[in-house]
């Protein structure tokens, strides 16, 4: 995977200082005069909320099956066709 560049990450604590500081994109005025109504519903209308409970039906509790190590050789012509792209 390529890193991207664009992405910053900061700590708790860096972004505590960055609302001290005045440069939150937030505009908390707006949502402190909001009604607890108006606040459910907004986060309702986002779309990339997710909505619905997770389905716990087929959860499985407990630790994945152990995983097996296996070797395996293949003749060099076979090799060969799996890197060749045929047209």
């Amino acid at each position: 995977m390529v890193k991207r560049h664009d992405i910053e990450r900061y700590s708790g604590d860096d972004l505590e200082a960055k609302r001290r500081r005045g440069e939150s994109r937030t505009d908390w005025a707006k949502v402190d005069a909001m009604t607890e109504n108006e606040l459910e519903a907004s986060i309702a209308a986002d779309p990339d909320d997710m909505h619905e409970e997770p389905d716990w039906s087929r959860a499985v509790k407990g630790l994945p099956p152990h995983q097996e190590h296996i070797n395996i050789r293949i003749d060099c012509d076979r090799s060969l066709r799996l890197h060749v792209k045929e047209p």
